[in-house]
């Protein structure tokens, strides 16, 4: 019973952590159905440079002081930190302390062992991929994703549409390597061009930030602007 009220807690958290504007509920309403305990629950955040993820941090800070005043949770812990070996070490701490419940924002395969360590210790994990776990009926597992693939379809699209289909293609993306939803990002790009024959002239990673992003388009631009097909070019 104590593990499938943690499930529950778990999954709760993930989607309050996702959006941040939570609408004004009472809390009897908000928590029906989810038993009261004492449950502990970890969030473990793998990146702190931007302003939404920022706000995921804040976000569930504010549900876990929520959840400790209706009576659900008794602790929480955070391990807000850069990349995926902090947020492993992190991870790491929360099933040496017996968490309930992790919440984790990390993907990709380096996250695999620490996930099935935490999954044979009985704890619920709640996270955006799978890391490679094969998921059963009985894995107390919970992913929390969407096809974003099909969200950057849709303005290269339209762009491309603008463009009238002609002209070449600049990629700023998040992160570079071992992240599973950026590969299938990249395969969306490169999809779209292929259809339209539209070129990729440069990619750049730029860890999510619009700063970093500006940087990067205008040293290409600044360099290669020219032989990039001038205005005639989509980022």
């Amino acid at each position: 019973m104590k593990k499938i009220g943690s499930y529950i807690l778990a999954v709760c958290f993930m989607f309050a952590i996702m959006s941040v504007y939570i609408s004004e509920v009472s809390a009897a309403d908000k928590y029906a159905g989810i038993p009261n305990g004492k449950w502990v629950i970890g969030f473990a955040n793998d990146m702190t440079g931007n302003a939404w993820r920022q706000q995921h941090v804040a976000a569930f800070k504010e549900e876990a002081e929520q959840m400790i005043k209706a009576g659900l949770i008794s602790k929480y812990y955070i391990a807000n930190v850069d990349g995926a070996p902090a947020a492993i070490s992190g991870i790491t701490d929360f099933v040496a302390k017996g968490v309930d419940g992790i919440c984790s924002t990390a993907t990709g395969p380096a996250f695999n062992s620490i996930f099935q360590e935490a999954l044979d210790d009985g704890i619920v994990v709640s996270t955006l991929n799978s890391a490679g776990i094969e998921i059963t009926p009985d894995t107390k597992m919970v992913l929390v994703n969407n096809e974003n693939d099909e969200l950057m379809r849709a303005p290269m699209e339209y762009l491309a549409y603008k463009m009238g289909y002609k002209g070449k293609i600049i990629h700023l993306y998040g992160l570079e390597g071992g992240w599973d939803g950026g590969e299938v990002r990249k395969a969306t790009v490169r999809e779209v061009a292929a259809k339209y024959d539209m070129e990729i002239v440069a990619g750049a990673p730029c860890t999510w930030l619009n700063a970093k992003a500006y940087e990067s388009l205008t040293s290409l631009l600044s360099a290669h602007g020219d032989s990039y097909g001038g205005p005639n070019v989509m980022v």
